[in-house]
């Protein structure tokens, strides 16, 4: 990393300037890469490292594998490319899950349906 001052880097092996005081700034720039579109879920949404269960539309588990690209607090940041707007995140913690299997919802298509005597 380097820093710079108007025009000029700073020598990293130089010796240090006078320290900022009380009131003082500095303006800096920090490179960084830009990771693209991310979700910032819950700590809780994450399960084993970097899986998202997630639900369609018929209420069924469906395990992501998602990219983390930091974690803030409780929350992590996830890359969005797995997933599109509208779809639904399971935060609660489940016992034992497996690809597919049927989840009950308070909020769902399927739960809606149910309601309305469709099935």
């Amino acid at each position: 990393m380097a820093l710079r001052r108007p025009g000029r880097p700073v020598d990293p092996d130089a010796p240090a300037g006078p320290p900022l005081l009380l009131g003082m700034y500095a303006d800096v720039q920090i490179a960084g890469r830009d990771q693209g579109p991310y979700l910032l879920l819950p700590a809780a949404a994450v399960h084993d490292g970097a899986r998202v269960w997630r639900l369609d539309d018929q209420d069924m588990l469906q395990i992501v594998p998602v990219q983390v690209l930091g974690e803030f607090n409780d929350q992590v940041a996830v890359g969005a490319a797995p997933f599109a707007a509208g779809q639904r995140i399971v935060t609660s913690d489940l016992r034992a899950v497996t690809e597919g299997m049927r989840v009950r919802s308070s909020a769902s298509p399927a739960a809606d349906r149910r309601a309305a005597g469709q099935t």
